[in-house]
């Protein structure tokens, strides 16, 4: 079978640290990168934000994260 070459599975280029925000956020920023079945790619902007204590945060999906900064 052959890989997808549609025009709308291209994916931008760029690096994932430009356009950061210059102070610190109320909320965390996502950005969806790639959303497919199966597969979701999102570039999350964090300045702080924590789970409460006492919270357990639980998702319906797996999470693989990679810290580029911090």
């Amino acid at each position: 079978m052959a890989a997808d070459r549609r025009p709308e599975a291209a994916i931008a280029a760029g690096s994932l640290l430009d356009g950061l925000p210059a102070g610190p956020l109320d909320t965390e920023l996502f950005e969806a990168l790639l959303d497919r079945p199966g597969v979701r790619l999102e570039r999350i902007v964090s300045t702080g934000q924590t789970t409460p204590d006492g919270d357990w945060y639980d998702q319906t999906a797996d999470e693989w994260v990679v810290l580029l900064r911090g």
